[in-house]
């Protein structure tokens, strides 16, 4: 289960995207709307569902100079869990632990349990290095018919207080169906 939970993080956090929904234009933001979920994002982002690295979709956030050459995104991860029939207070506790044996100087921030949409999800937020990086990880992970649902904002640290507002946005706009 360790190696499980510590692909799940290198995964989300490594990649600085298989399932295709339809993007619809919305005001200022784009949606991406599949048949088990639903996120909105700014229509300054990008979009990639070519599967990379197992994830649904990953959102890329602009360069803010010539000088940056850090992506901010948000990325979904969904694994079939039928196998191990894990609780969500399983899965944080793996997280953590995964957390704290895998990410460099890691330290969690926030770690607390959320209800939105008429689900229940769990929040951490944990900040490490990774690959002589300082980054910031921002993750939502639900659990719905034995599948979770890990969605995953990462920034680099330095830039986390000026992406939070549009993260929150859509870290909560993601709706389970």
């Amino acid at each position: 289960m360790k190696t499980f939970c510590g692909f799940l993080i290198m995964c989300t956090s490594i990649n600085l995207s298989s399932q295709s929904g339809k993007t619809i234009v919305k005001n200022e933001w784009n949606l991406l709307d599949d048949s088990t979920y639903s996120i909105s994002y700014p229509k300054t982002w990008t979009i990639d569902t070519s599967g990379e690295n197992g994830t649904k979709f990953y959102l890329f956030s602009p360069f803010l100079s010539e000088q940056d050459n850090f992506k901010e995104n948000v990325n979904l991860l969904i694994q079939d869990m039928e196998e191990f029939q894990i609780t969500l207070d399983e899965y944080t506790e793996f997280t953590i632990d995964d957390i704290k044996n895998n990410v460099l100087n890691s330290t969690i921030i926030e770690s607390t349990r959320k209800n939105a949409h008429g689900y229940e999800f769990h929040k951490m937020v944990y900040n490490g290095e990774i690959r002589n990086n300082n980054i910031t990880f921002f993750q939502y992970y639900y659990i719905k018919t034995n599948k979770v649902y890990l969605l995953t904002f990462t920034s680099e640290t330095s830039q986390y207080s000026r992406y939070l507002p549009v993260c929150e946005r859509i870290m909560d706009s993601f709706i389970l169906k």
